[in-house]
């Protein structure tokens, strides 16, 4: 990992040129995706995909509170520990780079901060790739109480602690029979680097939210595609369909469900974004529906 300072403290980033002919343009001609995690994860759960990306420079970032950006306790966390900062923590590593614009694909709290992101500065986003949003302008909405409630547990008493309480629970105990890949990514809060001394950052994030009125959405002009899947606990349906309505400039594609048909998820997502890169993108207009079916068929 490589660092850059963000008011005094050191953000960890990692910048994948994803082949060689990409090293050998000119800077200005490379066009750069930005990948952004969700909540209690990392830069890891992009580096496989970002490297299926030939030719464009990637980057990946861990959030304050996540993977090897790690806070100073004795700073204020509900300062870092939310979408204001983790947007202005982007737009600063780009400055960093002396990147002008770029393409920023954001999964569930990623895709939060990539509309933060086009909202602030919107010249500075060539385009967006929404992926199973969590968020909308409301905060501790139901989907994400779960979240909250483990970060709660884990400040109160600890990592064993709380995930014994977790395991009592029965909505858990359901999910554990119905949706195995599921239970073990929340079990994954549990393990993450920071688990314990970051924990209040699911807290926060789960207090938050990325805008403050559905109308602002307005504003975002730039092509937009909205990912959802169905049969996930934290990332509703709704909540992609909603901001794909929301923003003018917006496609919604409903994928395989990342929990129940991971393999075909992955797969079809990867296909849907190459589209969108080389076509969707370009158009300063909702993609056609038609166009997104051919690619994951």
């Amino acid at each position: 990992m490589t660092f850059f300072y963000f008011q005094e403290q050191k953000i960890a980033y990692h910048q994948i040129e994803s082949d060689k002919q990409c090293t050998r343009k000119n800077d200005s001609e490379i066009k750069t995706l930005v990948f952004l995690h969700g909540l209690g994860a990392d830069h890891r759960q992009f580096i496989d995909t970002g490297r299926k990306f030939s030719g464009y420079r990637i980057l990946v970032i861990d959030m304050p509170g996540h993977g090897e950006t790690v806070i100073d306790p004795s700073e204020k966390l509900e300062h870092w520990f939310r979408f204001e900062t983790f947007s202005n923590i982007t737009l600063a590593l780009l400055d960093h780079l002396c990147i002008d614009k770029a393409t920023f694909v954001g999964l569930s709290m990623g895709a939060g901060i990539s509309i933060q992101v086009a909202l602030k500065q919107p010249t500075r986003v060539e385009s967006l790739i929404l992926i199973r949003p969590a968020w909308l302008n409301r905060s501790a909405t139901p989907n994400l109480l779960a979240i909250k409630s483990i970060g709660e547990d884990i400040l109160q008493g600890g990592i064993e602690y709380a995930e014994d309480r977790l395991r009592t629970q029965k909505w858990f105990q359901k999910l554990e029979l119905e949706n195995p890949l599921c239970t073990k990514s929340i079990v994954g809060l549990f393990t993450r680097p920071q688990a314990t001394t970051a924990a209040m950052v699911l807290i926060n994030l789960v207090n938050d939210s990325p805008f403050q009125q559905s109308a602002s959405l307005i504003k975002i002009k730039q092509p937009t595609i909205v990912i959802g899947n169905d049969e996930d606990l934290f990332h509703p349906i709704n909540i992609a369909e909603q901001l794909s309505e929301l923003i003018p400039n917006a496609h919604y594609q409903q994928l395989p469900s990342r929990y129940q048909q991971s393999e075909e998820h992955h797969h079809q997502l990867i296909q849907l974004m190459h589209l969108f890169l080389t076509s969707g993108a370009n158009q300063h207009q909702k993609p056609e529906p038609k166009l997104v079916e051919l690619c994951i068929k």
